[in-house]
Parts: structure tokens; sequence; C-alpha cells
């Protein structure tokens, strides 16, 4: 869903996130266009919607008197859409849900653990202790732990997270996350 237009200034600063840091560095931040058919109103004001019916605000700027709708991403033409973790709650702190999983529920991932963000291709059934899952950036991940779960999904948004020298892969939608590694 890479629809956007990337500037200079992104291309010139991805040039030297490739020169300058290590391969767990974060990419940078760019501006992706959503093309204008993408684009639902909610109040008078434009978001774009990410599956699952989660709605993203977008940004508006004026190009050429006609309005460009856009949002920042940080994108690895290798891992595909690459997401901050969230903020660590602060004690006393209401916990959000995310991911339809309570932030107590779920572990905590430094800004040092990358997350690789993408979608699983096709349809998703679960894991059954040795699942091969192919995603829609091409890359093919290999289950590893020997857990199971089923569930029913088409193209759920997956989340990789590099821990201790592994990945794990948590799929939208379902609480517990896999161990993981990379065929392809």
């Amino acid at each position: 869903m890479r629809a956007g237009v990337v500037s200079v200034r992104s291309i010139f600063a991805l040039m030297l996130l490739g020169a300058a840091t290590t391969a767990m560095a974060l990419p940078p931040r760019e501006e992706e266009q959503v093309n204008a058919s993408e684009v639902i109103f909610i109040a008078g004001k434009p978001h774009v919607d990410l599956g699952e019916g989660v709605l993203e605000p977008l940004r508006t700027r004026r190009a050429d008197g006609q309005t460009i709708y856009y949002r920042w991403v940080r994108y690895d033409q290798e891992f595909g859409y690459v997401a901050e973790p969230p903020p660590k709650p602060k004690a006393g702190d209401e916990l959000p849900y995310t991911w339809g999983v309570a932030a107590d529920a779920r572990p905590y991932y430094s800004p040092f653990n990358a997350v690789i963000e993408t979608r699983i291709a096709g349809d998703f059934d679960g894991w059954e202790g040795n699942s091969a899952f192919t995603m829609e950036n091409g890359q093919v991940w290999q289950q590893t732990d020997g857990r199971t779960a089923r569930t029913r999904m088409q193209h759920p948004r997956v989340y990789l997270f590099r821990q201790n020298g592994y990945y794990e892969m948590r799929v939208e939608g379902m609480r517990d996350s896999i161990r993981v590694r990379r065929e392809r």
C-alpha cells in the first residue's frame, strides 16, 4: 500500500541512514501520500482506513492548487513498514487498549528493538507449531516455538519484534505472540 511519492529530503535522509547507522536503527520518517479516493472524512477531518476498522488521521497540504493527503511512516525496503513501540506506561496512567489487548497484558519492547510491520498475504488460520507465513512484502517467516492457536482472518497486520537474538511475531487481534525465523 505504498501509494505515495517520497520527497527528496526523505531520499537523502534514507541515504544518510544507510551510511551512518546500524541495522537496529529505525529508518527515517517519510511522507506517504494517500489517494483522495481512499480518504474518509469524520467530522470534517480526513482519515484513512488501515484495515480492521482502524482509522488514522491524515495531514494535508496544498500543491498546484490541489489538496494532498498524506501520513508520516517509517518504511524499510527489506522489512516493510516499521513502527516505533508505544511509550512505556507510567505508574497511575490509564492503560490504553491496542491490538485488542490491554497494554498491561502485552510485553513492553524498548525503542531499540525495531518493529517490522507488514500483513500476511491471503487468509490466516492461526498457527500449528511449525506454520510458515508469507507476508505481503514477499518475506516468508517460519514458526519455531511449537505453540498452537486457531482463528480466521484475511490479511491481518503483523508485527515482528527483535528480541534477544530471535524474532517474535504478533498478529493484530490475537493475544499471544510466537517465535519465528525468516526463511526468505
